[in-house]
Protein backbone atom coordinates (compact mmCIF):
# COMPACT_ATOMS: atom_id res chain seq x y z
CA UNK A 1 0.00 0.00 0.00
CA UNK A 2 1.98 2.97 -1.35
CA UNK A 3 5.05 1.73 0.56
CA UNK A 4 3.66 3.64 3.55
CA UNK A 5 4.18 7.05 1.96
CA UNK A 6 2.24 9.41 4.16
CA UNK A 7 0.40 12.51 3.03
CA UNK A 8 3.13 14.76 4.45
CA UNK A 9 5.71 12.87 2.37
CA UNK A 10 3.68 13.51 -0.76
CA UNK A 11 3.42 17.19 0.16
CA UNK A 12 7.17 17.32 0.71
CA UNK A 13 7.77 15.80 -2.73
CA UNK A 14 5.50 18.42 -4.27
CA UNK A 15 7.28 21.21 -2.39
CA UNK A 16 10.70 20.02 -3.57
CA UNK A 17 9.51 19.81 -7.16
CA UNK A 18 8.02 23.32 -6.99
CA UNK A 19 11.09 24.84 -5.31
CA UNK A 20 13.41 23.16 -7.77
CA UNK A 21 11.58 24.57 -10.78
CA UNK A 22 11.94 28.06 -9.30
CA UNK A 23 15.76 27.86 -9.02
CA UNK A 24 17.70 27.90 -12.31
CA UNK A 25 20.89 25.86 -12.30
CA UNK A 26 23.96 25.97 -14.46
CA UNK A 27 24.89 22.90 -16.50
CA UNK A 28 27.64 21.85 -14.07
CA UNK A 29 25.27 21.66 -11.13
CA UNK A 30 22.71 19.80 -13.27
CA UNK A 31 25.35 17.22 -14.10
CA UNK A 32 26.29 16.81 -10.44
CA UNK A 33 22.65 16.52 -9.45
CA UNK A 34 21.85 14.00 -12.19
CA UNK A 35 24.88 11.93 -11.22
CA UNK A 36 23.79 12.00 -7.56
CA UNK A 37 20.30 10.79 -8.45
CA UNK A 38 21.70 7.77 -10.32
CA UNK A 39 24.12 6.93 -7.51
CA UNK A 40 21.47 7.41 -4.81
CA UNK A 41 18.87 5.25 -6.52
CA UNK A 42 21.33 2.50 -7.33
CA UNK A 43 23.47 2.54 -4.20
CA UNK A 44 24.05 -0.46 -1.98
CA UNK A 45 20.77 -0.55 -0.07
CA UNK A 46 22.33 -2.38 2.86
CA UNK A 47 24.72 0.51 3.46
CA UNK A 48 22.40 3.40 2.60
CA UNK A 49 20.17 4.53 5.48
CA UNK A 50 18.22 6.81 3.14
CA UNK A 51 17.38 4.02 0.69
CA UNK A 52 13.72 3.94 1.75
CA UNK A 53 13.14 7.61 0.91
CA UNK A 54 13.00 7.38 -2.88
CA UNK A 55 9.50 8.34 -4.05
CA UNK A 56 9.60 6.54 -7.39
CA UNK A 57 9.98 3.10 -5.80
CA UNK A 58 6.25 2.89 -5.08
CA UNK A 59 5.10 3.72 -8.60
CA UNK A 60 4.65 0.38 -10.35
CA UNK A 61 1.52 -1.11 -8.80
CA UNK A 62 0.37 0.70 -5.71
CA UNK A 63 0.52 4.22 -7.10
CA UNK A 64 -1.23 3.35 -10.37
CA UNK A 65 -4.32 2.32 -8.39
CA UNK A 66 -4.59 5.50 -6.33
CA UNK A 67 -6.33 8.75 -7.11
CA UNK A 68 -4.82 11.71 -8.92
CA UNK A 69 -3.99 13.58 -5.70
CA UNK A 70 -1.51 10.83 -4.81
CA UNK A 71 -0.14 10.26 -8.31
CA UNK A 72 0.43 13.94 -9.16
CA UNK A 73 3.35 14.66 -6.79
CA UNK A 74 5.07 11.41 -7.76
CA UNK A 75 4.59 12.14 -11.44
CA UNK A 76 6.08 15.59 -10.85
CA UNK A 77 9.07 14.03 -9.10
CA UNK A 78 9.56 11.64 -12.04
CA UNK A 79 9.37 14.53 -14.51
CA UNK A 80 11.90 16.46 -12.43
CA UNK A 81 14.23 13.45 -12.42
CA UNK A 82 13.96 13.15 -16.22
CA UNK A 83 14.45 16.90 -16.62
CA UNK A 84 17.62 16.74 -14.49
CA UNK A 85 19.04 13.95 -16.62
CA UNK A 86 18.06 15.72 -19.84
CA UNK A 87 19.60 19.06 -18.82
CA UNK A 88 22.82 17.41 -17.67
CA UNK A 89 23.31 15.52 -20.93
CA UNK A 90 25.19 16.40 -24.07
CA UNK A 91 24.08 15.87 -27.65
CA UNK A 92 21.00 16.81 -29.62
CA UNK A 93 17.58 17.22 -28.02
CA UNK A 94 16.25 13.87 -29.24
CA UNK A 95 19.25 11.91 -27.91
CA UNK A 96 19.19 13.79 -24.58
CA UNK A 97 15.48 13.06 -24.13
CA UNK A 98 15.80 9.38 -25.05
CA UNK A 99 18.77 8.86 -22.76
CA UNK A 100 17.07 10.74 -19.90
CA UNK A 101 14.00 8.50 -20.15
CA UNK A 102 16.14 5.36 -20.26
CA UNK A 103 18.26 6.47 -17.28
CA UNK A 104 15.13 7.17 -15.21
CA UNK A 105 13.77 3.73 -16.10
CA UNK A 106 17.08 2.12 -15.15
CA UNK A 107 17.17 3.93 -11.80
CA UNK A 108 13.62 3.09 -10.79
CA UNK A 109 13.54 -0.36 -12.38
CA UNK A 110 16.94 -1.36 -11.03
CA UNK A 111 15.98 -0.39 -7.49
CA UNK A 112 12.49 -1.95 -7.65
CA UNK A 113 13.81 -5.25 -8.99
CA UNK A 114 16.72 -5.42 -6.57
CA UNK A 115 14.35 -4.84 -3.63
CA UNK A 116 11.83 -7.39 -4.89
CA UNK A 117 14.03 -10.47 -4.64
CA UNK A 118 15.64 -12.37 -1.79
CA UNK A 119 18.84 -13.30 -3.63
CA UNK A 120 21.18 -10.51 -2.50
CA UNK A 121 23.88 -11.43 -4.99
CA UNK A 122 21.47 -11.15 -7.90
CA UNK A 123 20.04 -7.94 -6.43
CA UNK A 124 23.53 -6.43 -6.26
CA UNK A 125 24.24 -7.55 -9.84
CA UNK A 126 20.98 -6.00 -11.09
CA UNK A 127 21.65 -2.72 -9.32
CA UNK A 128 25.27 -2.65 -10.48
CA UNK A 129 24.36 -3.35 -14.11
CA UNK A 130 21.61 -0.71 -14.08
CA UNK A 131 23.98 1.84 -12.54
CA UNK A 132 26.81 1.12 -15.00
CA UNK A 133 24.45 1.32 -17.98
CA UNK A 134 22.79 4.51 -16.71
CA UNK A 135 26.15 6.22 -16.20
CA UNK A 136 27.38 4.99 -19.59
CA UNK A 137 24.29 6.45 -21.27
CA UNK A 138 24.67 9.68 -19.32
CA UNK A 139 28.20 10.63 -20.37
CA UNK A 140 28.03 13.77 -18.26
Amino acid sequence: MLFRLEERSLCAIGRVVHEDREKPKDNGSERARADKIVHDYLSDMDQDPAADTFPMIGLPNDISRTDRAVRAPLESALKLMIQSFEQAANGNAEARRGNALAIAALCVGGMVLSRSIDDRKLADELRGAAKATALDLAKW
